[in-house]
């Protein structure tokens, strides 16, 4: 009884978790691109 309680409850964990990993990479990446978008528009705008 005790066992299944426990693998249900870390398997919610390990849902949570790579929730958490895939958002954390997703914003990064929107980050970068945000950077080298505005980078970009200023080496254009000196330019």
């Amino acid at each position: 009884m005790y066992g299944n309680m426990w693998s249900e409850a870390s398997n919610e964990v390990a849902i949570t978790t790579t929730a958490a990993a895939i958002t954390a990479v997703v914003v990064a990446g929107v980050v970068v691109l945000l950077m080298l978008a505005y980078c970009f528009l200023l080496a254009c705008l000196n330019e």
